[in-house]
């Protein structure tokens, strides 16, 4: 609603007859400029529909498009530069695994942040295919896309092969309580992973991953886990 104010007495025809008789042409009356929205403002900046960008590294600013996919939901910038700040001393030379890649919002920032490594696993052709294609356009060299389900990745991977691993299910799957033992198995024994899924979706890796960082919102739980080497596989 809007405020009541008090009026000002004007004199519009003096007004009009002073600017004549000082030889200027009458004033026009005021047209007000229509107003600019914030969304046209900031259309095809960083906030622009369909795009994420690498916050750090060699390839900070690149961005990466983000397809209409049923559960693709990169994780958002502020929880991305947090997980990597907690990251940050164990990327460089690592060996990567982003097990549900999406948009590629983290291996690519893995990759940008000296990571030796990132593989990349998209079971959707067309976003597998974007990926291969964004690791050539911005020159992610360290970054190996795979088309295929995570379950399938990880029962054929090696024993110990990963430094860190990255799951980011589709927003309403969650990980699935099978697929942990071979995750397990082919993580290295000090090896960190992130694990991002809804809350309602929350599973529970092996006693052997110690809870290291938590970030919670109404929607969304984040968490890094680091591998405890002295308990091994035992608790398997």
């Amino acid at each position: 609603c809007a405020h009541a104010t008090t009026a000002t007495p004007t004199d519009p025809e003096g007004r009009q007859a002073r600017r004549a008789a000082a030889g200027l042409s009458p004033k026009s009356p005021h047209k007000r400029r229509p107003r600019t929205t914030s969304a046209a403002v900031s259309r095809g900046g960083q906030g622009a529909p369909g795009t994420v960008r690498i916050i750090a590294g060699r390839l900070r600013g690149s961005r990466l498009p983000v397809h209409e996919s049923s559960g693709l939901r990169p994780t958002s910038d502020r929880v991305r530069e947090t997980l990597f700040n907690w990251l940050q001393r164990e990327l460089s030379d690592s060996v990567c695994l982003d097990l549900y890649a999406g948009s590629g919002a983290l291996g690519f920032e893995a990759a940008s942040r000296g990571a030796r490594s990132v593989l990349m696993v998209e079971r959707d052709r067309q976003l597998a295919a974007s990926l291969a294609d964004t690791a050539v356009r911005i020159g992610a060299d360290a970054v190996h896309v795979c088309c295929d389900a995570a379950e399938q990745v990880v029962s054929s991977a090696g024993d110990a092969s990963f430094d860190i691993l990255f799951l980011d299910p589709p927003f309403a799957d969650g990980v699935p309580d099978s697929l942990w033992a071979a995750v397990t198995r082919i993580a290295k024994p000090e090896a960190w992973m992130y694990v991002e899924c809804a809350a309602e979706r929350l599973s529970t890796p092996p006693d052997c991953w110690r809870l290291h960082r938590e970030i919670r919102t109404r929607e969304v739980v984040a968490r890094l886990f680091h591998r405890s080497a002295e308990i091994g596989h035992r608790e398997l």
